[in-house]
């Protein structure tokens, strides 16, 4: 097996067979994937927090800007010789808030990665961030 990461993982592959580790934990949970999270620690001071939200509310609106994006497909695709296709499915999938089946793969990867490892089996993820259509 062979992992494949950043820019190449977007190329079709010359030979053999291709599978992503999104589907394999879909097919495994029927869930979608968690990949990246920011963790404050429970007891930050309320004012980091504020500047925190506010710097990540800016990023987001960025982010969510489809000039924005079309700006950063187009470099992508230029610099890296993607398909602007394979990129565009890409930027459409991603999330930059937990749908609350977000809440649960994200449970379950972590309960799953824990097991034999003597920690207490965690139940509930405390989170401070709404989800999507809550």
């Amino acid at each position: 097996m062979v992992v494949v990461e950043g820019a190449a993982a977007l190329r079709p592959v010359e030979g053999g067979f291709t599978e992503d580790l999104t589907r394999a934990w879909f097919i495994l949970t029927g869930g979608p994937v968690v990949s990246h999270l920011l963790v404050i620690p429970r007891g930050a001071d309320a004012s980091a927090l504020t500047l925190i939200r506010t710097t990540m509310a800016a990023l987001r609106a960025t982010l969510e800007s489809s000039e924005r994006r079309r700006t950063w497909r187009t470099a992508l695709v230029e610099r890296h010789d993607l398909s602007r296709d394979s990129l565009m499915e890409l930027f459409e999938k991603q999330r930059l808030a937990l749908a609350p089946g977000d809440r649960l793969a994200l449970l379950q990867l972590l309960q799953r990665g824990s097991q034999g490892m003597g920690y207490p089996r965690l139940a509930a993820l405390p989170l401070l961030t709404p989800t999507i259509g809550a």
